[in-house]
């Protein structure tokens, strides 16, 4: 069970990465550009290309700080993992019993 937690925890990570890829390749597409569009539901709307940029930031931070929470999460989990390991080692020495 930790294990596959582990597992959907690194998935995720790797999800928000190419997120975070995908954001920064678009601030820098932005930063060279002088009109930019942005969807409203089924809409393109157009957009100041500042104003999208300081979006994607926000939008980046986000991330940013859910990709560190997973990497607390995972290391925990890990952690845990390797005392669960070690006890389980510790109860099947020989002479144990």
């Amino acid at each position: 069970l930790l294990q596959q937690n582990i597992q959907s925890i690194q998935q995720q990570k790797q999800q928000l990465e190419e997120q975070l890829t995908e954001i920064e390749s678009a601030m820098t597409e932005l930063q060279n550009t002088s009109q930019a569009y942005t969807l409203l539901g089924n809409l393109m709307v157009a957009s100041s290309p500042s104003d999208l940029i300081i979006k994607l930031q926000e939008r980046k931070d986000r991330t940013e700080i859910r990709i560190r929470n997973l990497n607390k999460q995972e290391e925990k989990l890990h952690q845990a993992l390797v005392a669960l390991q070690q006890d389980v080692g510790k109860e099947l020495k020989p002479g144990k019993y």
